[in-house]
């Protein structure tokens, strides 16, 4: 396991949902500073809450603990890459809500 990926993708998908370190660690019952330190790497979440923080970031326990989207589910949006400005993060990710199903758009900045 990663830390550092780990982290970085929770960071980037509790940031695409709106989410703030606070409100991601009430739902998974861990204070934000608990919260700070998987984005940063430092320590991973507990096994016993991966279930439910994959469940809220909308991804499977095993893209999770490696820190990598199953690519089998990613689409990138062309439309959507001409108009983003530049931005200090690593993936944007864009959730479909008005479908039941766990659709989203991801674009990877290098």
């Amino acid at each position: 396991m990663d830390n550092k990926k780990i982290g970085k993708l929770i960071a980037s998908l509790r940031r695409s949902q709106g989410l703030t370190q606070q409100e991601l660690g009430d739902k998974v019952g861990v204070g934000f500073r608990t919260v700070s330190k998987w984005e940063r790497g430092i320590n991973c979440p507990d096994i016993g809450i991966i279930n439910t923080l994959s469940k809220i970031l909308g991804i499977s326990s095993d893209e999770l603990l490696t820190g990598e989207l199953d690519k089998t589910k990613i689409s990138i949006g062309s439309k959507i890459t001409n108009n983003i400005p530049p931005l200090d993060v690593d993936y944007i990710f864009m959730f479909d809500i008005d479908n039941d199903e766990r659709n989203y758009t991801i674009i990877k900045y290098s």
